[in-house]
């Protein structure tokens, strides 16, 4: 790898974190902003979770187990605290899910566009998604409600 001009791309690392980060320490002037949006992130990733729960399960009380789950998983409440990938990609991938979940129940073409730019994003974040996808808008996804057998 090159650490000195001229740099040239590099196919093990993915575009969007990278970007995302050096944006903000260029704007701000300091790594501090990148720990601020993060944890910002991942209290939107909460709220996310919350409201997949409420469309999926129609129950406030099912949706805030949920949403607790995932708040005090450790994974979760310490990843914002590190510069790592993980609180970009979620909260990308849980509004993608929650925008398709949207077009689902409304049909709004806005949600359904919106998640595919929304996955998009998290595939440059960490291309992992991209084992997901073929299963997700399948009719038969449990994401969906309904049940195959």
């Amino acid at each position: 790898r090159m650490e000195r001009p001229p740099l040239f791309p590099d196919r093990t690392r993915t575009p969007l974190y990278p970007l995302v980060v050096g944006g903000l320490v260029a704007t701000f002037h300091h790594i501090v902003a990148v720990y601020i949006v993060q944890i910002l992130l991942a209290a939107a990733t909460a709220v996310g979770v919350f409201r997949i729960g409420i469309l999926l399960f129609r129950d406030a009380r099912t949706a805030g187990v949920g949403t607790a789950l995932v708040v005090f998983n450790p994974l979760f409440f310490l990843a914002p605290t590190m510069v790592l990938t993980e609180t970009l990609v979620l909260f990308l991938f849980v509004y993608a899910v929650l925008g398709f979940l949207l077009f689902r129940e409304d049909g709004k073409i806005r949600f359904l566009a919106s998640s595919a730019m929304l996955f998009s994003l998290a595939t440059l974040t960490r291309p992992m998604l991209l084992y997901f996808l073929p299963v997700f808008p399948s009719e038969d996804c449990f994401l969906l409600g309904e049940m195959a057998f």
